[in-house]
């Protein structure tokens, strides 16, 4: 045991020594992903050795990640530290719908709970001699949210090491109290109705609605002050704050351009055209998918030309390396189902499938929204429709898209592209805003 705390500590001493030498890149991105693991072996180890002051460090370490993740859902823009690419996405997994319960973050409630088993663990143990199973009793239910919100993450096919360090701490927690309930000679569910007048419980709840209440005023504060929310928010009359409107586009850094060839969604003719780039791969362009489509759903006066932007230097010039050759695959697929007027339907159902990509995959996806598979298999294997892939990437170099999902929008500032900041959110007020007669300034 002794060697295995030596073990745990070596490993933060080293995870942070690779952060520091390594701040600001994906080294001490991959450090902090040690620093995680090593927080957790040393947490165990702690358990083993004492069952409160094991609570004490797991709690802590837990209401950290949710104190980060929580950081992270106040500042939405900034990029998570975690964000190292692959499947390791916490960015994505924190902007879900899951990440959200009773309109606050789950990581709100997350630093309520843990904060307060921390503070209950410091109790004279003769005060508070139910604290194993209160402990336990709550570990239980944290584990079935755990699995919860691990099968949300499942569904969007990536993983957040911040989240997976939480659910390893729940673990640990469920652990320390069946061993503190065998040393005391206690059962998990023997005398559940003792526990109501148990101070540990009592602490517990005061620190959780505390922090609750408090985060939740902070929360309120914030949606309410976001550019989106003061646009959308507007005095009666027109009036609006110009620098909020200003933040919601910007001029394009390339040059923004069509060829007709582009799969429309809308009515053709619309007044406002949205040039979306995205890629097949990406979780946040399978989350602004169905907002787009309900936008322009909801408002004649939009159609939506969709360009594939794929991750993968298979068939993007700009990306290095080869990796990543099923978004191209993907985007091959999508072009394929336009030659059969489905291309918003195969999309659809790609956004929806993220972690299935195989050829089989795509194969079955292609029947399920009702494509002549033969025809489609053809097309698949086609030159014409790799070049195809490839020019609509080469557009989205020559506008200088930095990222995936990218918006661009024609005929809500003249008839020049505003490249939209902050989401399809974003453009929905801007729309309803020109919608409502108020004149929206040039993009800086």
């Amino acid at each position: 045991m002794k060697d295995f705390g030596l073990l745990g500590v070596a490993m933060l001493l080293g995870g942070v020594g690779l952060y520091l030498n390594g701040a600001g890149d994906e080294q001490a991105n991959y450090a902090i992903l040690a620093f995680l693991a090593a927080a957790v072996v040393f947490c165990a180890q702690i358990v083993v050795a004492s069952t409160r002051k094991g609570v004490l460090v797991t709690s802590v370490l837990a209401a950290g990640c949710n104190a980060y993740l929580l950081n992270l859902k106040f500042a939405p823009h900034d990029k998570a530290i975690c964000d190292v690419g692959g499947l390791i996405g916490c960015s994505v997994i924190n902007s879900s719908p899951a990440s959200e319960l009773f309109g606050l973050p789950v990581t709100l409630y997350g630093v309520g709970f843990y904060v307060g088993l921390a503070l209950a663990a410091l109790g004279n143990e003769k005060r508070t001699p139910r604290f194993d199973q209160v402990n336990g009793l709550f570990a239980l239910g944290s584990l079935a949210f755990s699995a919860y919100l691990g099968w949300e993450a499942k569904k969007i096919g990536l993983f957040c090491p911040f989240c997976i360090t939480i659910y390893a701490c729940n673990i640990l927690l469920f652990v320390a109290a069946l061993k503190g309930l065998r040393e005391n000679g206690q059962k998990l569910f023997d005398g559940v109705d003792k526990i109501f007048g148990s101070s540990s419980l009592w602490v517990i709840t005061a620190a959780f609605a505390f922090i609750t209440l408090v985060g939740a005023s902070s929360w309120q504060g914030h949606e309410a002050s976001s550019d989106v929310a003061i646009v959308k928010n507007r005095e009666d009359g027109g009036k609006i704050d110009t620098d909020a409107l200003r933040r919601l586009y910007k001029r394009p850094d390339g040059v923004v351009k069509t060829d007709g060839t582009e799969p429309v969604l809308g009515r053709p003719g619309a007044t406002i055209t949205i040039v979306e780039f995205a890629d097949y791969g990406c979780p946040h362009c399978a989350m602004a998918s169905p907002l787009l489509k309900e936008l322009v759903h909801g408002n004649p006066e939009v159609q939506l030309l969709f360009k594939v932007f794929p991750l993968s230097g298979a068939c993007n010039p700009v990306i290095e390396g080869t990796e990543g050759v099923e978004r191209c695959k993907a985007a091959m697929a999508a072009e394929c189902a336009g030659d059969q007027g489905k291309y918003y339907e195969m999309s659809g159902i790609m956004f929806k499938s993220l972690g299935y990509r195989s050829d089989d995959d795509l194969l079955f996806m292609a029947r399920e929204v009702g494509l002549d598979t033969e025809a489609w298999t053809t097309c698949m294997q086609t030159q014409s429709t790799i070049d195809a892939v490839l020019d609509d990437a080469k557009a989205g170099i020559e506008a200088r898209v930095q990222g995936t999902p990218t918006m661009f929008v024609r005929g809500l500032v003249g008839d020049d592209f505003v490249e939209i900041t902050q989401g399809p959110e974003a453009l929905l007020a801007l729309i309803e805003a020109k919608r409502d007669g108020i004149p929206l300034p040039p993009p800086l």
